[in-house]
């Protein structure tokens, strides 16, 4: 059941499990027991990497890898994902959203739009559900990754951005890495959209 104002809300991840898993997605829990998404084996797919030399984040086998400042890369996703014509984004935490909130809350105060979400939030904070940002509001989730970007202090602030009807996996890494993965011909499409 979503949560929160028509435009931005939160949705169970129990709820949007069985959708993420129809487009590919499968869960993984890492050795930090944080659990990401990554795509299945069924399909063939690109993986799009780009990382701030200073990133320890390694891309997975068969990726373009692309090397860009740690500072360049909200301006790639929104790049990306103006080329892949979601109607609406997931934005899933790979921990829950305590340490995402704690990381971002300051900076994101003056954005009007962002109050309104961290209203909500305290709802959510200590769960993974998914955050469905629209179209209309790509500004504040581009605004709150710069911020992530910023002052992330580990992993268990990393972010996912999906789709329930598309199948598209952004991994935005604290430490200043991207990893975009999808069907191959997107893949091609979305790494000439940001070089």
């Amino acid at each position: 059941m979503p949560y929160g104002d028509p435009s931005v809300i939160f949705i169970k991840y129990e709820d949007i499990l069985p959708d993420l898993k129809a487009q590919g997605l499968i869960e993984v829990a890492d050795e930090q027991n944080l659990i990401r998404l990554e795509m299945g084996t069924e399909s063939e797919v690109g993986v799009c990497h780009f990382a701030d030399p200073a990133s320890k984040v390694l891309p997975y086998p068969g990726a373009e890898v692309f090397s860009r400042p740690a500072s360049d890369i909200p301006s790639i996703i929104e790049q990306m994902l103006s080329k892949v014509h979601l109607s609406e984004m997931l934005v899933i935490p790979v921990d829950r959203w305590r340490p995402i909130v704690d990381c971002i809350a300051f900076e994101m105060a003056d954005d009007e739009n962002w109050t309104e979400i961290d209203a909500m939030m305290a709802m959510h904070q200590n769960t993974r559900n998914a955050l469905s940002v629209p179209r209309s509001e790509t500004d504040v989730l581009i605004h709150m990754i710069r911020c992530l970007l910023a002052n992330a202090e580990g992993p268990q602030q990393d972010i996912m951005i999906t789709s329930d009807v598309r199948p598209v996996l952004f991994e935005i890494f604290s430490d200043g890495a991207l990893s975009v993965t999808s069907d191959t011909s997107m893949a091609e499409q979305l790494a000439r959209s940001a070089v």
